[in-house]
């Protein structure tokens, strides 16, 4: 199981390593989302956000793993008043790209063994990586992954 401890750690590595990103939250569920995007303020944006993981068990008695269920959320607190339609684009691209660069990252740690998931990241699912816009929430605008990792402990 990945504990909530580790996926605040993932979270600090990952404003090390991408230096794009400015903030970073750990939430439960959307009402907190809200909560924190509401309060951003845009000189803290790009905000990483990880939502506390879901857990399914899978496999027999002697042989269980748990099936960690992750999300992240990178987004940038937009004055929609001072841009146009084309600059709304811009932050996509902007965020899409810091997107690209963190799951790249998990890529390295799956194949490196390496990591603060204690070498976890080595049954990343590929498959199961689903990267989607999100505009509008809060006065927020970027894209979200979603990913499942099998674990053993």
């Amino acid at each position: 199981m990945i504990t909530v401890q580790q996926l605040k750690d993932y979270i600090c590595q990952k404003m090390i390593q991408i230096p794009e990103i400015k903030s970073k939250q750990i939430i439960v569920d959307d009402s907190e989302l809200s909560k924190f995007l509401k309060e951003l303020k845009k000189e803290d944006s790009p905000i990483l956000i990880a939502v506390m993981p879901a857990y399914d068990i899978q496999g027999t008695e002697d042989r269980i793993q748990w099936a960690n269920k992750l999300m992240f959320m990178i987004v940038h607190k937009t004055a929609y008043r001072d841009i146009d339609h084309e600059e709304y684009i811009d932050i996509f691209i902007e965020i899409q790209s810091i997107c690209r660069t963190f799951v790249e990252l998990m890529m390295e740690e799956k194949q490196n063994l390496e990591g603060l998931f204690c070498n976890q990241m080595a049954f990343l699912n590929e498959d199961s990586i689903n990267i989607y816009p999100v505009w509008k929430k809060q006065g927020c605008n970027g894209w979200a992954i979603e990913i499942d990792v099998l674990t053993n402990a």
